[in-house]
């Protein structure tokens, strides 16, 4: 039964509050007031930040425990596809066809085929393919009972051409649908490619993808995810001003279609984040302007879209002054909403939002670092290596571990730092993360435990920075410190 609870948990959790509110209404005419053991379990399951099925188990009492779990999510779908039905163009045409199968099996076929009609027209509008040809298959229904053997035989000469061609739409769908998954896996595992080969891998999912014209995209959906994965290329890349590019067709899309934005809210609302942050990156001020003010007027149907814009607009406004240098205002701006505090941890357990987060971290990090408070900079670092989820972005990984050295030798403990090479040095031979930069910066930090001179000190930290001022130009090894600008902080160390 722990599949059970554990789904229950996670779709009341995942409820809005208009949700749960239809589900109280829904519940209520079931049961009488002094005996709603449903209601009961469901705030009890509500209630828990994390799910204990024993201690659960002890408050709402053991008997028949299982039924009423298994009965609670039944109830709890009923009520959600209740509350969502006619909702959306999905929703809407299984209505359709559910009421067309009842009225063809009653013989009432005139009424059945202005279902389909209906149903048809909807499909096209939302570019629903997979739809259409459900659709078409119950029009073949709907001649065959009817017996009109001539409607029938022009109908099955127009599937005959018509099929095909939704399958070529749905081909290249797949195919965009199968790109995009495979960036969204490479971008939460690795944030940005550092080898040619890596930048070979990336390219071979991309061979068909990047082939196809976007007239020849037959989809809303599929064009959106199309101009994602072309801007999540050059963002790997490390090519912002390219990547934005990507993101504000992408953009443009959906201003294009007004009457489909609604199925795709939270798609809309992540391009106007991604553009926000591309605009960041390359200090396009206007760019940025625009795309926060639409961010922040976005509202979302559910509580947790709600929550997600909420804290992509909090990681945006934070990562601006950053960007500025404006350091105080900063970490004042980051420590004053204990709300937004909270949503991050959330986001934390449920290991979502991984880049915003990083964002913020390394944000308060560097302004600490800037400011020269070094050791609170040090404790968000510690704090973040303690966490169960730290590794699960690789490059921020490894370069928060770099910064974790670099601030253990401002505060001269140099016995951490020595062993921390040496386990450091280890790991990134292992993940195979060991390129110019890393193996440098190592260099860098076993010299500077060696000597206590001030002035040899210096002239190590200044060939340092020399040395990455060169890796700016170099196309893979400028992504190793995109989220932390260390030129900056050594200009002003030096």
């Amino acid at each position: 039964m722990f599949y059970i609870s554990n789904m229950l948990y996670e779709l009341i959790q995942s409820m809005s509050q208009s949700e749960k509110r239809y589900f109280k209404i829904y519940a209520s005419r079931i049961y009488k007031k002094e005996n709603r053991p449903l209601l009961k379990l469901f705030d009890l399951i509500a209630q828990q930040s994390k799910y204990n099925e024993t201690k659960l188990k002890s408050s709402f009492g053991g008997t028949h425990f299982a039924q009423k779990k298994m009965l609670l999510q039944y109830k709890l779908m009923d009520s959600l596809k209740s509350f969502h039905q006619g909702k959306n163009a999905h929703s809407i045409l299984d209505e359709l066809l559910a009421e067309f199968r009842i009225l063809l099996n009653k013989s009432i076929f005139k009424h059945a085929e202005k279902k389909l009609k209906k149903a048809k027209q909807i499909a096209e509008d939302f570019e629903l393919f997979t739809e259409l040809i459900r659709i078409k298959q119950a029009e073949t229904e709907l001649y065959v009972a009817t017996t009109n053997a001539d409607t029938l035989d022009k109908h099955i000469k127009n599937m005959r051409l018509e099929i095909p061609e939704l399958v070529q739409l749905l081909d290249k769908e797949l195919i965009i649908e199968n790109a995009y998954i495979h960036f969204v896996k490479a971008n939460s595992e690795r944030e940005f490619i550092r080898n040619k080969e890596e930048l070979e891998n990336l390219k071979k999912s991309t061979t068909q993808i990047f082939k196809i014209n976007t007239e020849q995209i037959g989809s809303f959906h599929s064009k959106i995810q199309f101009y994602y994965t072309k801007g999540l290329y050059h963002y790997l890349s490390g090519d912002f001003t390219e990547s934005l590019k990507w993101f504000k067709k992408q953009d443009q899309s959906f201003t294009e279609h007004p009457h489909i934005n609604s199925e795709f809210q939270f798609e809309q609302a992540r391009t106007l984040a991604n553009i926000s942050l591309l605009s960041i990156k390359t200090r396009s001020s206007d760019s940025f302007r625009k795309s926060y003010a639409d961010l922040k007027n976005c509202v979302g149907k559910t509580q947790r879209l709600n929550n997600q814009i909420n804290y992509w607009c909090y990681v945006l406004k934070f990562s601006q002054m950053v960007e500025k240098g404006d350091y105080q205002h900063a970490i004042e701006f980051s420590t004053e909403n204990h709300q937004l505090d909270q949503l991050e941890i959330k986001f934390e357990i449920e290991n979502i939002l991984a880049t915003e987060r990083n964002l913020m971290l390394f944000g308060r990090v560097k302004s600490q670092m800037m400011l020269g408070q070094n050791k609170k900079a040090l404790y968000l670092i510690n704090t973040f290596l303690n966490s169960p989820h730290s590794e699960s972005q690789q490059d921020a990984y490894i370069l928060i571990r770099f910064l974790f050295l670099i601030l253990h030798l401002e505060l001269e403990n140099t016995d951490v730092v020595e062993n921390g090479i040496r386990s450091l040095e280890r790991y990134l031979k292992q993940k195979k993360r060991f390129f110019l930069f890393e193996e440098t910066t190592i260099n860098l930090l076993n010299k500077l435990c060696l000597t206590s001179n001030k002035k040899i000190k210096g002239n190590l930290w200044n060939d340092y920075r020399k040395k990455l001022s060169e890796f700016k130009q170099d196309p893979f090894e400028r992504n190793a410190t995109v989220n932390f600008n260390l030129v900056e902080w050594l200009e002003l160390k030096i």
